[in-house]
């Protein structure tokens, strides 16, 4: 008892640890999905904090794996697989969870748009947008329809691009979120400038800086300056340069070094400075911009210094800048290629992982196929045993019924030659005894005929005659005994015979029913006697097949002995002697036969010469029965 006890205890104890174990995983992920937007990097070294993720509950690591996704997303990590996000889709889908659904069908997009497949991409953010459409995550809308919208303009397809950046400004003023406001006035601006529709466009990124600079977003700002500066280059706008130097200079200020990269601000100052005349002013800003490590920033400034040095004939100062951009862009050619390297690995690997599952997912549905063909073949060689067992039971049943049938038809011609023979005989004494007395009378007319007067001629001649008669009556009569006599040895030789064919069968019959025995459960064999003891009713002609089946099965072929033994029995008496022999009192066997009680026992007692008995003797014939 003890040790059940302990058990129970050790059992409470881990079941115990185990909810403690798993209660800090739910705490950590809602912290890491609330740094998500401020603080994507501490959200990323939370969720990678998570050991062997894979063996938490189903909802915690479909929840952990979209989530590790969108920090890595947002900390700009180039994404290589897309197995993590594929347990979250299926997880998500299955719950009926549109919020998450939705949102993992984006970064599923993500990650297939940085594996270059462009159309899976954009097949997945129409799909996140329909999902979506369910909620009211309005910010994540807004994402995902200003990315279709980035998809569609570097396709340039305008039209697209145009509505799906619209469609992600009405869900940024849904959201009530500033920065998304911003971004979306931006986004329609880059739509305009596809169409090349400069003043449009402008007005648009003029309304994105306004908003942005109310808030103070500083990267929502820059993404709207440099692409303005691009426009208003493109338009010859040079006019609006110089309010947008103000405006980044003034935003530098305000913002220290929340305004982005700032070298790359002194490059794009620089660079405008230059392209309005302003080399000096072009110069310092450019310089400035020297102090970068991004090698894109640094070789753009040195190209420009190049341009200034060599407009003013400083050839010394242009060859040096000339000589640092070539630099830096062998140095960039390389960081790409490196990367293009890395790039090509990272897709193989992905194709391999892609293919390796294919051929997982084709080996196991190749297992299920052959488990669900191997369950067929099984079903149908079970099915075909069922079959084949019913059809050699039917078979016997048939059988055994034509056998019984066989057996009747030459019993009761059996008792039917046993009756002509009887009756044979009978008439064969009878003539045996006519003829006694023909031949009685016969020495009596020669005993008279020998003591007659000779003289009395008349008399002779009437005695003569009458001797002749009866000496034809005696031979008629003998000859008529004679037929009996030959008649009867023919229906002896006939019984021998049939008494012969009935043994055969009865013995085919006994091999039938020992085999009927041995395919048939008992439980089906013996269930007619339960229900004979549950309802007392009559039997059904079937019913007393079976009955007869069961007291032979129980009884050593009681009922072939019974009609051996005594051929006079009919259907009816053999019925009466199974039933008692079963055990069955008189009233349970008046329901059976469906007569009455006392007409039991009258047929009962009308069996005695059937058994050739003048009397039952002690016990009666229910002991007889018994005995038998």
């Amino acid at each position: 008892m003890k040790r059940y006890i302990y058990l129970i205890l050790f059992l409470f104890i881990v079941g115990l640890t185990a909810c403690q174990k798993q209660s800090h995983i739910l705490p950590l992920l809602q912290e890491a999905e609330t740094l998500m937007d401020s603080r994507p990097d501490s959200s990323l070294c939370l969720l990678e904090s998570v050991q062997s993720p894979e063996n938490l509950s189903a909802a915690e690591y479909a929840t952990w794996c979209l989530l590790v996704t969108q920090a890595r997303d947002k900390n700009y990590v180039e994404h290589t697989s897309d197995s993590l996000i594929g347990v979250a889709v299926r997880y998500f889908e299955k719950q009926k969870d549109p919020l998450r659904y939705a949102k993992a069908l984006y970064y599923e997009g993500r990650i297939y748009q940085d594996l270059g497949d462009i159309e899976k991409a954009m097949f997945l953010f129409v799909k996140s947008l329909d999902i979506g459409k369910q909620t009211s995550d309005y910010l994540q809308l807004f994402l995902t329809s200003s990315r279709l919208g980035t998809l569609y303009a570097r396709l340039n397809v305008q039209d697209k691009a145009m509505n799906a950046y619209h469609d992600a400004l009405q869900y940024a003023f849904a959201s009530c979120d500033s920065s998304s406001i911003s971004y979306g006035y931006s986004y329609i601006g880059r739509a305009y400038s596809l169409s090349e529709e400069w003043e449009q466009s402008l007005v648009y990124y003029e309304k994105a800086l306004l908003v942005a600079t109310q808030i103070k977003d500083f990267q929502a700002m820059e993404l709207a300056m440099n692409e303005y500066v691009a426009v208003c280059v493109n338009a010859d706008r040079y006019d609006k340069i110089s309010d947008y130097v103000n405006r980044l200079l003034k935003a530098k200020q305000e913002g220290n070094d929340k305004v982005g990269n700032l070298e790359q601000f002194y490059f794009t100052i620089g660079d405008l400075y230059r392209h309005v005349g302003k080399a000096d002013e072009a110069i310092l800003y450019l310089e400035k911009a020297l102090q970068s490590d991004n090698l894109h920033t640094l070789s753009g400034s040195s190209q420009c210094l190049y341009f200034l040095y060599e407009e003013q004939k400083q050839y010394e100062k242009a060859v040096q800048y000339n000589n640092k951009y070539w630099m830096y862009i062998d140095s960039i050619q390389k960081i790409e290629n490196k990367n293009m390297v890395l790039e090509i690995e990272a897709k193989y690997n992905y194709e391999k992982m892609q293919k390796e599952n294919l051929q997982l997912q084709l080996q196991n549905v190749r297992i299920v196929c052959e488990g669900i063909l191997g369950l067929l073949v099984l079903l149908g060689i079970v099915f075909a045993m069922i079959k084949i067992y019913r059809r050699r039971l039917k078979d016997k049943i048939q059988l055994v019924s034509e056998l019984r049938e066989q057996l009747e038809v030459l019993q009761n011609e059996s008792s039917a030659n046993l009756q002509n023979l009887e009756e044979n005989q009978a008439e064969a004494l009878v003539l045996s005894r006519q003829i006694e007395t023909l031949q009685q009378e016969f020495k009596k007319l020669e005993e008279e005929l020998r003591y007659s007067d000779e003289h009395n001629q008349i008399e002779v001649d009437k005695l003569s005659r009458q001797l002749k008669e009866k000496a034809v009556h005696i031979d008629q009569i003998e000859g008529a005994r004679s037929m009996l006599i030959n008649k009867n040895k023919k229906l002896e030789e006939k019984n021998l015979d049939l008494k012969e064919m009935i043994h055969a069968l009865q013995e085919k019959f006994s091999i039938q029913i020992s085999n009927k025995n041995s395919d048939t459960p008992n439980m089906y064999s013996f269930s007619l006697i339960v229900k004979m003891r549950a309802e007392e009713a009559s039997l059904q002609d079937e019913e007393w097949e079976e009955l007869l089946i069961i007291v032979n099965l129980l009884h050593k072929n009681f009922v072939d002995r019974l009609s051996v033994c005594f051929p006079k029995l009919n259907s009816d008496d053999i019925k009466l002697c199974c039933l008692t022999k079963l055990m069955f009192t008189n009233e349970e066997i008046s329901s059976f036969l469906d007569i009455q009680k006392d007409a039991v026992i009258k047929r009962k007692q009308r069996l005695k010469p059937k058994f050739g008995k003048e009397s039952w003797g002690k016990g009666g014939f229910d002991s007889f029965i018994d005995d038998f």
